[in-house]
């Protein structure tokens, strides 16, 4: 490991303290991840210039010529414009939550990189609830519910300290119906 030391704003500073408490981890990995992800993203980008300098559009034409002009495979036919065969949700937008009230329930917020800490352990649930918060209930079996909102994701075991997610079917993927119909 380096050390480097930055002058930072006091503001920010105590911001990343308090996250570092509340998601019981350390300042230096509350200001590890931010880093990480601008890397990622600069890496990225260079990237992508870089294979983009190769590109011509003479190849691009050239691929593009190489399509057979056939019809769409039976099933594919589109019969009308797609704008026809849609229609206007039955259910009015509301909008996004700011938080979600999980009630007794312990929350963790999902780090960037699609993390919780758990017993100061870092376990992947999924980039897609970065940002958000999700409740975590122990069961009987040494697992603790995951949950975002009211649908189960999944189940983090205490042995291992690692998330096993559901799986489309099981049965209790089914719990957040369950309870709907219990109401």
């Amino acid at each position: 490991m380096t050390t480097i030391q930055a002058n930072i704003p006091d503001f920010l500073a105590k911001q990343a303290a308090e996250a570092a408490e509340r998601e019981k981890t350390t300042v230096d990995h509350i200001i590890a991840l931010p880093l990480t992800s601008q890397l990622s993203a600069w890496n990225v980008r260079d990237s992508v210039e870089t294979r983009a300098a190769r590109g011509r559009i003479s190849d691009l034409d050239e691929i593009l010529a190489s399509v057979p002009d056939v019809p769409p495979l039976p099933g594919d036919e589109l019969d009308r414009c797609p704008a026809e065969l849609c229609r206007p949700s039955e259910r009015p937008y509301e909008g996004t939550p700011k938080e979600i009230d999980y009630g007794g329930m312990e929350t963790r917020r999902v780090h960037a990189k699609g993390t919780v800490c758990y017993r100061r352990e870092r376990i992947f649930l999924s980039e897609s609830l970065a940002g958000w918060d999700v409740g975590l209930s122990p069961t009987e079996e040494e697992l603790v519910e995951v949950r975002f909102s009211d649908v189960l994701l999944g189940h983090i075991d205490e042995q291992t300290l690692s998330f096993k997610p559901l799986r489309p079917g099981h049965e209790a993927a089914a719990g957040r119906v369950k309870r709907a119909n219990q109401k």
